[in-house]
């Protein structure tokens, strides 16, 4: 059963059909969005709370980039780029801070910095049971990908598959001592884990297969997939992201994870206003 709550730490979110927006930081050189604009501590820091300001649900922060092609970078690399940031906003923030990352080394230092949240956007088994094992050790939250481990999906068994997925990590995690209540599950939209344009429309189609049963987190902010459907380049595609929007939100999607806080939550609180009226 879909719980009523997520729960970060000290966090409490509720599940109940609205739609909540996770903001996104990118403390990186080389993002495909925003081309290293926020790569220092003090941009950064500026940033998360400007999204704070208006109206983020949650704030994720990554220091390395998963654009197609990127290189990764060491964990020594990643955590200097996002800690001088998680140490800035802690204590100034009323909403749970994640970082989004697949490294141990990572993990683990940011949960002695005290985030809330770790957004796990890609693991191997070796590193998701290193990984699981220091959560299930917090009261922390987790967001969790579907990836290409154990199998790429296949657009027309797309949502099965994903269904499926999310019940076998539910009981892993079970097993973790991580419960339901602690869990965001991610479709993993775009083209990296066998999704084809058809693919990742039919899954935001039909979000709600997965909403009525899961608490799911969208990430899809000015993604490639838009451009291809409407010849657009990041940071242009901005319609584009909020026709997806508003679709997840009508599907009963928990959680968007957007680059551009103000306009999800205009877009938002007008759906809101018109369902209600």
């Amino acid at each position: 059963m879909k719980p009523d709550y997520f729960i970060a730490n000290n966090f409490k979110l509720p599940l109940d059909g609205t739609t909540k927006v996770m903001g996104i930081v990118n403390v990186t050189p080389d993002s495909f969005y925003d081309g290293g604009k926020y790569e220092n501590a003090e941009s950064a820091v500026e940033h998360a709370l400007s999204l704070v300001a208006q109206g983020a649900d949650m704030i994720d922060i990554g220091g390395q980039t998963t654009k197609p092609g990127s290189q990764p970078i060491s964990a020594e690399i990643e955590l200097g780029r996002i800690l001088p940031v998680i140490s800035a906003l802690k204590g100034k923030l009323d909403v749970p801070i994640s970082v989004d990352t697949y490294k141990p080394q990572v993990v683990e230092g940011v949960i002695k910095a005290g985030v809330d949240v770790i957004n796990l956007i890609f693991q191997d088994e070796a590193s998701e049971k290193v990984i699981l094992d220091m959560i299930g050790h917090t009261s922390m939250g987790l967001v969790l990908a579907h990836n290409s481990f154990p199998r790429m999906l296949v657009p027309d068994q797309a949502l099965e598959q994903l269904k499926d997925f999310f019940n076998a990590q539910q009981r892993l995690l079970q097993g973790y001592g991580i419960g339901a209540e602690r869990v965001l599950f991610d479709p993993a939209l775009g083209y990296a884990y066998g999704l084809d344009l058809a693919g990742n429309l039919k899954v935001i189609n039909e979000a709600k297969t997965l909403s009525d049963d899961f608490p799911m987190l969208y990430g899809y902010s000015q993604k490639q997939f838009i451009g291809d459907l409407t010849g657009s380049i990041a940071p242009g595609r901005l319609a584009g992201t909020q026709a997806v929007t508003a679709h997840l939100a009508a599907q009963g999607v928990d959680f968007v994870r957007v680059h551009e806080v103000a306009e999800a939550k205009q877009l938002l609180t007008m759906l809101n206003q018109i369902w209600r009226a």
